[in-house]
């Protein structure tokens, strides 16, 4: 799965304020794993930001305890993956592949 269409999900999750902690974490795992797995050329400030984004909204509690806090980063997350053309070749309605 590509990483716009994981951080698309999980913004999609944090515009209807959906408090699925479990769900959030399977896309933040799924996140870490396409960063591990899929992104060797991407530049390294973008992946350090990912992958702390993503090591800290796993820690237990974190979401419980502070999702308007990831709210905002999650938006702060796709703004930054926009302007760095992640979302260029995306069509939400492309795949109907579920997440």
């Amino acid at each position: 799965m590509s990483l716009g269409k994981i951080v698309s999900a999980l913004f999609d999750k944090t515009s209807a304020e959906d408090e699925d902690f479990m769900g959030i974490r399977v896309h933040l795992r799924e996140l870490k794993k396409e960063l591990l797995e899929n992104s060797p050329d991407m530049e390294p400030d973008l992946k350090d930001y990912i992958e702390t984004y993503a090591d800290h909204w796993l820690l237990p509690h974190a979401l419980e305890d502070e999702f308007d806090s990831f709210i905002s980063e999650t938006n702060d997350l796709v703004v930054e993956l926009g302007n760095e053309g992640y979302f260029s070749n995306f069509r939400p309605n492309e795949d109907s592949e579920e997440l």
